[in-house]
C-alpha cells in the first residue's frame, strides 16, 4: 500500500466520523425540541467522541458546549415540581 492510499483512507475516514458526529448533533437537537434532555446530552457527548476522533476541535468544542447547556436544561427541568 503506498501512502497516497493511507492518506485518502485517513481522509475518508476523518469524513465519515465528521458525518456521524453531524448526524448525532441533528438527532440531539430534534431530542431537546421534544423536551428529551437526557438524551439529547448523551448524543452531544457521542457526537463530540465522533468528532475528537476526526480532530475537529472546533465542532468538538461546540457539541461539548450543548451537551453541558443540555445537562442545564435537564437540571432545571428535574427541578420543577411534578404536575
Amino acid at each position: 500500500m503506498s501512502d497516497d492510499n493511507d492518506g485518502k483512507g485517513g481522509k475518508q475516514m476523518a469524513a465519515f466520523m465528521v458525518k456521524k458526529g453531524d448526524y448525532l448533533c441533528t438527532l440531539a437537537q430534534t431530542h431537546s425540541q421534544g423536551m428529551e434532555y437526557e438524551k439529547a446530552k448523551s448524543l452531544y457527548v457521542q457526537a463530540a467522541g465522533w468528532y475528537k476522533k476526526a480532530g475537529e476541535a472546533d465542532k468538538l468544542s461546540e457539541a461539548i458546549k450543548r451537551a453541558k447547556e443540555e445537562d442545564e436544561k435537564l437540571k432545571q427541568q428535574q427541578a420543577q415540581p411534578q404536575e
